[in-house]
């Protein structure tokens, strides 16, 4: 059932500039302004149903893919397995009329949860503009709840996280400039959600975690990482006119009482992605972008590096080194990496729409500081670069020695195998043959991550 309280307060969509202002800096490292890219409305596949799920098997069930068109008016859920084989092309779409439940259709900015929903669901969050969390049985493809989290203003939700007994946490990067006016409205924040304790027949809002403000800048909450009996979120503190971005920070809440038990500080680097561990080890990693202009350019290089962490005696995270993006990549990175294995960081460049670089992604190897290229994306027509066509890289190495990646450039998915040790390159899977949509973001689904 959906959950239809405060239904009345969905807004139309923005401009698509002002959507692409704020993909831009909250989500550097996918395709950067669609407004430069042309304008194509996409019909979406016929539905193709949902996958069964093993949840006793240890390792997620699958991959899930998000498709969209150059405009970003459509998207397109598709489910894939470990290996990247087509599961089900169209699981959901802005095309599902017809899907039980499905209120309000998905906008053409949607984006999965970077942890597996430990309910075996397919979640989904529609970011600025819409500010919708649609849960998906996963074995019918089927929605059971919808819930707005815009609450009277452009919330942009960026994170999800189940933690326990139908409750679940939700990350706001939007800034509310006139609170006070429904409850849960101040934004930039962590909303805690829940069933209700019925099964998803009512689904709402039970409380918010509020980020203080360090220097006036709003913290901007992006990402959730789960980290012993706390979770992480990574805070990208922009200021409101998006002239202006701080140091980036991690905040630990306790998953018990909701209270922030840490905040690092990470100097001099700005603009970061998710806290994600080091396979093997007690170790974390993060990359940071730096400050960006309007076509995805860096401003400033310093600023880009990729940040490893470990966790002292008390359970604190701490700096443990740093490598700068001038000497791993001569450019900034994208904010996000994930690991081959607990030797391979995997990171991307992030390069300007019409710039003079290609994206690509590297293989960053953390012992004997080697740096592998394994992908470069194409020049447009006119010779310059694209932008960052180059969206999420996904490893499972306890369960696959496959790692994918979403590749907007050529329209699909690219597969690397590190089972021999050097990576090799497999043929890449196109999920949707006979229409122009452009994978973006993959994330696990059904079981562990």
């Amino acid at each position: 059932m959906v959950n239809s309280e405060n239904s009345n307060q969905l807004k139309p969509p923005k401009s698509r500039a002002a959507r692409c202002l704020r993909r831009t800096v909250a989500c550097a490292g996918w395709l950067l302004p669609a407004v430069a890219l042309g304008c194509q409305a996409i019909s979406n596949a016929k539905a193709t149903g949902g996958v069964s799920v093993d949840a006793s098997a240890g390792c997620p069930a699958g991959v899930a893919a998000v498709l969209g068109d150059s405009s970003y008016s459509s998207s397109q859920v598709a489910l894939l397995s470990l290996s990247g084989n087509v599961l089900s092309e169209s699981f959901i779409s802005t095309a599902s009329t017809r899907t039980d439940g499905l209120a309000f259709a998905l906008s053409g900015d949607v984006v999965l949860p970077t942890n597996a929903p430990a309910s075996g669901r397919v979640v989904i969050l529609d970011r600025y503009g819409t500010n919708v969390v649609t849960w998906i049985d996963t074995t019918t493809a089927q929605v059971q709840a919808q819930l707005q989290v815009g609450t009277g203003f452009e919330s942009n939700p960026q994170d999800y996280f189940e933690v326990a007994n139908g409750r679940a946490l939700v990350s706001r990067w939007g800034v509310n400039d006139d609170p006070g006016v429904q409850p849960f409205d101040a934004g930039s924040d962590v909303l805690v959600v829940g069933d209700q304790g019925d099964g998803m027949a009512t689904v709402g809002i039970e409380s918010r975690v509020a980020i203080p403000l360090e220097g006036n800048l709003p913290p901007r909450p992006t990402s959730f990482t789960s980290i012993g009996n706390s979770i992480a979120v990574v805070l990208q503190r922009y200021s409101e006119d998006f002239a202006t971005v701080g140091d980036a920070q991690v905040v630990r809440l306790d998953l018990s009482s909701l209270q922030i038990v840490q905040t690092l500080s990470l100097s001099g680097v700005s603009n970061c992605g998710r806290l994600m561990p080091v396979p093997g080890t007690s170790n974390y990693a993060i990359a940071c972008t730096g400050p960006l202009n309007f076509n995805g350019s860096s401003t400033d290089l310093s600023h880009s590096a990729l940040v490893l962490l470990e966790l002292d005696r008390q359970g604190d995270l701490t700096e443990q080194s740093r490598w700068l993006a001038a000497d791993i990549a001569q450019e900034p990175l994208q904010h996000d990496v994930d690991f081959a294995n607990e030797h391979i960081a995997l990171v991307k460049t992030q390069t300007g729409l019409q710039g003079t670089t290609n994206n690509r992604l590297l293989a960053v190897n953390l012992d004997d500081n080697s740096i592998t290229e394994l992908a470069q994306a194409r020049q447009s027509a006119d010779g310059t670069g694209k932008g960052a066509m180059f969206g999420t890289v996904v490893c499972s190495p306890n369960c696959s020695s496959l790692c994918l990646m979403a590749d907007s450039d050529q329209a699909v998915v690219r597969r690397f195998d590190f089972s021999a040790g050097s990576p090799v390159e497999l043929a890449p899977v196109t999920i949707t043959p006979n229409v122009p949509l452009y994978p973006r973001q993959l994330a696990y689904f059904g079981g562990a991550q």
